[in-house]
């Protein structure tokens, strides 16, 4: 991980990075890490959302990376 060094640690809540609805039909992460004072990243962002469809026939996935 080239990024490691340039980052500090996560500091939100274990409810905030990780939730499901009860039916279980719907999971989400949620990741925020801040760069170091000196670090050329400002900070990373990622996400990703997985969600049955209603329809039972497929489901939805969404991931989202930004740095």
């Amino acid at each position: 991980n080239r990024l490691a060094a340039h980052l500090l640690p996560s500091t939100l809540p274990p409810d905030a990075q990780y939730c499901r609805n009860d039916p279980d039909t719907a999971h989400a992460s949620l990741h925020i890490r801040p760069g170091h004072h000196s670090s050329p990243v400002d900070f990373i962002l990622g996400s990703w959302l997985h969600c049955k469809l209603p329809t039972g026939t497929g489901s939805l996935n969404i991931t989202s990376l930004s740095a």
